[in-house]
């Protein structure tokens, strides 16, 4: 009902209210345009499927497979091979084995994604110490410092050893 309510106010709109809306927004872009402050870098790191990822480290069997993490009440995420089949996160499990009746659903393991968690966070601590985390899986870093130090890095510094 909402979202009829919304759509009938937005068709009651004239042209000139959509033309003076939009001048309004470009003008209040333009003004954050003038404002921005570009002297940083930042990075948003989401390790999509990471619980999924984690398991399938843990069990190869499961990486050819549609696999998903949770329960039949509710999948915390699922492979790329489940999400083929519209499987998703927040979806109830029994849900998710309608849509893909061959799932496997593994049991969350959260000290296992908490302790490989740790592991991710401190090498992103390497490049910002004061990082922030977001949960087990997603962080944000400035590294405007570690960029500015690696200008000045060799080709070699600038490249990981290869295992």
């Amino acid at each position: 009902r909402r979202i009829e309510v919304k759509l009938s106010k937005i068709k009651s709109f004239t042209p000139f209210q959509i033309e003076q809306a939009e001048k309004s927004v470009d003008r209040y872009l333009a003004q954050l345009d003038k404002t921005r402050d570009l002297s940083r870098t930042f990075c948003h790191i989401d390790m999509d499927a990471f619980y999924a990822a984690v398991e399938m480290r843990d069990n190869p069997a499961l990486q050819h497979i549609p696999m998903a993490v949770g329960g039949e009440g509710m999948l915390s995420t699922s492979n790329y091979l489940a999400r083929q089949f519209g499987v998703r996160a927040a979806m109830p499990g029994f849900i998710a084995r309608h849509l893909c009746p061959n799932l496997v659903i593994v049991p969350c393991d959260f000290e296992k994604y908490r302790a490989d968690s740790v592991k991710v966070m401190k090498t992103i601590s390497e490049y910002d110490e004061n990082y922030g985390s977001c949960g087990l899986d997603e962080a944000f870093a400035d590294l405007t410092n570690h960029l500015q130090i690696r200008t000045n890095f060799s080709e070699q510094q600038r490249t990981f050893p290869k295992e």
